[in-house]
């Protein structure tokens, strides 16, 4: 009985253990989701210009643009899965 009342203290999460991790954790992701964000706004208004440089019109590379953020949006999903297969830290600290 002694060990699982041992067992039953001891913290569970890093959290727990580490409160400063209570504000690095939130500050990490916070900053992944502006990098994802901030990579779509620049691809965006980056278009006028990629446009003169390849000789098209921006109109052209709607379909490029259309995709990237496509490609994106099924790929979400998918790292949700990857994250639950083989461990979010992990899933994270590759991306």
């Amino acid at each position: 009985m002694t060990e699982l009342a041992t067992a039953l203290e001891q913290p569970q999460f890093a959290t727990e253990r580490d409160p400063r991790l209570r504000l690095i954790i939130p500050i990490i992701v916070a900053i992944a989701f502006l990098m994802e964000q901030l990579d779509s706004t620049i691809i965006t208004t980056a278009i006028p210009a990629i446009a003169r440089s390849l000789d098209t019109t921006p109109v052209r590379l709607n379909l490029a643009i259309t995709t990237y953020i496509l490609t994106l949006a099924i790929f979400i999903p998918v790292s949700g899965w990857f994250a639950d297969r083989f461990g979010a830290r992990k899933v994270f600290a590759l991306a």
